[in-house]
């Protein structure tokens, strides 16, 4: 298995580099949309948070292209399409769809100068673009669910259980020598003792009373 998902790993990472050399995709933009994949919330087996939100963007985008169409005919609708344009420009600079973007580009500059020929133009370069980049999509979705099925079929590693301290042995303290030191005052007063003949100091007992009333 691990064999397996090496083999995987480097034929997208050697996909992905023919793909920025030819233009079709921005590294630094793409490779950062990838780190989603890093992601610890999400380990259900099936669920691959990059391959599902790249297959999110394409539908949204082949969606945003057909409704273009149908607002180009028979009259041409700039300001629906302008709109459409406006959400491809942030889809497409999402996943580092370069030539995508650049289409979107050409649409702002023609609808600046009121070219409606240079829209419909810049329209279909967006199709055309979109066209040459959706199976380039549906490859890296397919590589990285079965790279991330293979990740979550992995058997989750075993912590080694952390040895216990040895017990630390105190010396047990000695009550003969040390001095103690005197109770504080309580405030009460003090009952001279009287010594008797064990050695032995005894309070003094109070008198005695015999209950006679003296006359």
């Amino acid at each position: 298995m691990d064999q397996n998902l090496a083999a995987l790993r480097e034929e997208l990472s050697m996909f992905l580099s023919m793909k920025y050399d030819e233009g079709v995709l921005d590294r630094s933009t793409f490779e950062q949309f990838l780190s989603l994949q890093d992601m610890k919330d999400h380990k259900k087996e099936g669920f691959s948070m990059a391959a599902d939100l790249l297959t999110i963007v394409y539908k949204e985008e082949e969606k945003m292209i057909e409704e273009m169409y149908r607002h180009a005919k028979p009259a041409f609708n700039l300001v629906k399409i302008e709109g459409l344009v406006h959400k491809l420009t942030g889809s497409s600079k999402s996943v580092g769809s370069i030539k995508i973007s650049e289409g979107c580009k050409a649409f702002k500059e023609a609808r600046e100068k009121f070219d409606v020929i240079g829209c419909g133009n810049a329209v279909d370069q967006i199709a055309h673009e979109y066209q040459r980049v959706k199976p380039v999509f549906l490859h890296i979705i397919k590589l990285e669910r079965k790279i991330h099925n293979l990740v979550t079929a992995l058997p989750p590693t075993t912590a080694r259980p952390r040895a216990s301290p040895p017990p630390i042995s105190l010396p047990k303290a000695s009550t003969s020598g040390i001095p103690r030191d005197p109770l504080p005052p309580t405030g009460l007063p003090t009952v001279p003792l009287s010594t008797t003949t064990t050695g032995r100091r005894r309070a003094p007992l109070p008198p005695r009373t015999t209950g006679r009333r003296r006359v």
